[in-house]
């Protein structure tokens, strides 16, 4: 009963269904594409001096947006099959390419600082990723036994 009631919260949560009017469907996020939308919503540069409270907000979400691209493609994100959903207080909406298989979250802590975290990414990544681990911190215990028996022997054979 645990294990389904496990799959059934993951899936409610990973899984949201957003309305149409909510989603911003582009073939790739890249800055120039989060710009393009920034200046739809925001206005040009000199025009952000007449937004309200909300259109403040909007231009910093998508301002972090797109200082975070760099770091989603540092995570080996495929930017045409991402979803940015950006939580802003009293409302979200999503930016999507292709399916949205790469998920990256932004939401505000309680002063004021915007963050943006991945949080799911395609299957085979999510296991290839885990396999990686592994064989590193293998690999860093065998290298440290290795260093260790190495520095014994170097001991003993220095008398």
């Amino acid at each position: 009963m645990e294990k389904s009631f496990h799959s059934f919260a993951s899936c409610h949560l990973l899984f949201k269904n957003y309305s149409r009017d909510v989603k911003i469907f582009v073939h790739k996020i890249t800055a120039a594409t989060l710009g393009s939308e920034l200046v739809r919503r925001c206005g040009n540069e000199g025009q952000h001096g007449y937004l309200d409270a909300a259109g403040r907000t909007t231009l910093r979400f998508l301002r972090a947006a797109i200082s975070f691209v760099p770091d989603a493609l540092d995570d080996g994100a495929d930017m045409q099959n991402a979803a940015f959903i950006l939580s802003q207080p009293g409302r979200e909406f999503l930016i999507q390419s292709g399916n949205g298989d790469w998920e990256f979250y932004f939401s505000e802590d309680q002063y004021g600082e915007i963050y943006g975290r991945n949080v799911r990414k395609p299957f085979l990544r999510y296991a290839w990723d885990g396999v990686k681990s592994v064989v590193r911190r293998i690999g860093s215990a065998i290298g440290g036994l290795l260093s260790i028996t190495g520095s014994s022997l170097r001991a003993l054979t220095a008398f």
